[in-house]
């Protein structure tokens, strides 16, 4: 699989690991263009055979960013 770019998600590969960080701010919302980005990606992954797990996350947030009360 060629390292294909998304505008909502960021996606790394290491050693047959795909780590998928949805990175669709503020808050991470499943917009419509998240859902074009997912399809493209999952699509992709199932036609490579070298990926043996893939894994998905939101970003961490820093110390100094605004939590929800």
């Amino acid at each position: 699989m060629s390292q294909a770019t998304f505008p909502t998600l960021h996606v790394t590969r290491d050693r047959g690991v795909v780590m998928v960080v949805i990175d669709n701010p503020p808050v991470n919302v499943l917009s419509l263009a998240m859902m074009a980005d997912l399809m493209t990606l999952l699509t992709t992954l199932r036609e490579d055979e070298t990926p043996r797990l893939s894994c998905s996350r939101a970003p961490t947030r820093s110390s100094s960013s605004p939590t929800s009360t």
